[in-house]
Order: C-alpha cells, then sequence, then structure tokens
C-alpha cells in the first residue's frame, strides 16, 4: 500500500502526472500541493517500515549473539535462527532483504508497459541472482535437504522471471514458448512435490 504513494501515471493529454490509485490528485508540483504535503512522510515510512524491521532484527541478532542456544532466548528470538548453522545465524537478514529487493523492484516501477516490465524482471533478476550466489556459497541451513530445496526455489524464481522476459520480447516461436511454459510448470510441481515429502 505504501508504495502506492510514489505510483505515478502520466495523462497523455495534458502531460501531467497522477497518483494511480487516486487519479483526482496531481503528483509532483509544488510543495503546496496535497501530494507533495505527503511526499516526505511517504518516503519516511518506506524507510521506516521495512528497513527497521531489518535493522530491529538485526540489532536482536547481534545482543543474543553469544546466547542463542540458551532455552529463554530460544523461546522468545529462535524464529529468527533456528534452523541455520551457528555461523550463519544471522541469514535470515539475508532472506529479508532478498523479499525487500524483489518488492521494491515490482511496485516501485509499477507504471504499465513493456519498459517498465523490463526493469522489474530486471530488478527481480538481480536480486535472485545475488540471493542464489550468497546461497550457493553459504549453504547456511543445518538440514542438507531444505538447504537444496531453498537453492531449488530461488533458482526456479529466477527462471520463471527470465521465461516471463523472453515471453515480453514476443520474438520467440510458439514452440519454445510452450516448452518454456511445460518446463516452468514441471519445476514448480517438482519444487512441490520435494516440499510435501520433506514435510512428510
Amino acid at each position: 500500500m505504501l508504495f502506492r504513494s510514489f505510483d505515478c501515471v502520466k495523462n497523455s493529454a495534458n502531460n501531467v502526472y497522477y497518483l494511480d490509485s487516486e487519479p483526482h490528485i496531481e503528483c509532483y508540483g509544488d510543495w503546496s500541493t496535497t501530494y507533495m504535503k505527503v511526499f516526505p512522510f511517504a518516503i519516511f515510512l518506506v524507510i521506516l517500515y521495512p528497513l527497521g524491521i531489518i535493522s530491529l532484527f538485526a540489532y536482536i541478532l547481534f545482543n543474543i549473539r553469544k546466547r542463542l542456544y540458551r532455552q529463554d532466548i530460544v523461546e522468545s528470538y529462535g524464529f529468527l535462527y533456528v534452523g541455520y548453522r551457528q555461523n550463519w545465524y544471522w541469514y535470515k537478514l539475508v532472506v529479508l532483504v532478498r523479499q525487500l529487493g524483489i518488492v521494491s523492484s515490482t511496485m516501485l516501477f509499477s507504471t504499465p508497459g513493456p519498459v517498465t516490465s523490463l526493469r522489474q524482471a530486471m530488478g527481480c533478476l538481480t536480486t535472485l541472482f545475488i540471493a542464489m550466489t550468497i546461497h550457493f556459497f553459504a549453504d547456511p541451513q543445518e538440514n542438507r535437504r531444505l538447504d537444496r530445496m531453498e537453492s531449488s526455489a530461488i533458482c526456479i524464481s529466477f527462471i520463471n522471471i527470465f521465461s516471463g522476459l523472453i515471453f515480453l520480447t514476443n520474438k520467440a516461436s510458439l514452440r519454445f514458448e510452450s516448452f518454456l511454459t511445460w518446463l516452468n510448470c514441471i519445476l514448480v510441481i517438482e519444487i512441490g512435490r520435494a516440499s510435501c515429502r520433506e514435510r512428510v
């Protein structure tokens, strides 16, 4: 919801940008407009909410780093690090930053159009590539099967979005697009089956 404050669409009739969710509100302009009065608060909240949560979790993990396996600490904060190897106890922060990067890529570039879709896809692909690289070298989880599953999930997400980029070009043959569609379906089904087997 907060990112919608930055989602402005250009009106081709008068070349003025309007807020997509509230078309009667003109974006930008001078500081006396309603939009510009609220804009600084939106910026502040964008910084405070997602980055504030990540910073809070980082602060907590830093303070408890030498008491991770005390029973009371596990009961209170175990959701942040239980399941990760001891030297990667802070890996949850990497996951949160990855999620923030993907959401930011899709929301900050939300004006309809092929160029916007390309920017969204490239932002997501860059985020996922960095996440894949870190996860590959870190091998952070105690359970190797879960580790492989998360690696597979990140790779499949990368392939899904990359396939979307190919579809966006409208230059691939129908046969190749069909192949990509079936490939993505099979990969998603397989990761779902692996997840079910792990839970059983």
